[in-house]
């Protein structure tokens, strides 16, 4: 996008560009999308609702999956908020593509979405981190 507003490249090029790269988007989203329903389908139910409230009849198993499943709930959240913002930009790169928008509309578009973005990974990965040793069988 910088590339195309600073004219460097022709929006003909841009489209290139764009065509080669918007299917593997589009196959990723729906993929993530595809993950997130079976996580939502196969995560397991731990019966106690909440770590903090737990009776002092849970076992510290009860306790891990508790853990386990709050910490897989944020990765999913954090995943789905960079999903989005993805999905927003793979939509205005396609109204680009269309001609609902310009060339420097697209960039900063881009811009917005590159900067949350980067905020959204770093949600993301400190999320992920957090599951490294929890589990629930």
């Amino acid at each position: 996008m910088n590339q195309l507003v600073a004219g460097d490249i022709s929006m003909s090029q841009a489209t290139t560009f764009w065509n080669q790269t918007r299917n593997g988007a589009m196959h990723n989203i729906m993929r993530f999308e595809q993950g997130r329903s079976r996580y939502e389908t196969n995560a397991p139910e731990c019966g106690i609702g909440d770590l903090d409230s737990a009776d002092v009849q849970a076992t510290p198993r009860d306790r891990d999956c508790i853990r386990a499943a709050m910490a897989g709930d944020r990765v999913l959240s954090a995943a789905g908020t960079a999903i989005t913002t993805w999905k927003q930009h793979v939509h205005h790169m396609e109204m680009l593509r269309d001609g609902q928008m310009t060339a420097d509309q697209a960039a900063q578009m881009w811009q917005m979405s590159w900067r949350a973005g980067q905020r959204e990974l770093v949600d993301y990965s400190r999320a992920t981190m957090q599951t490294l040793y929890l589990q629930c069988s």
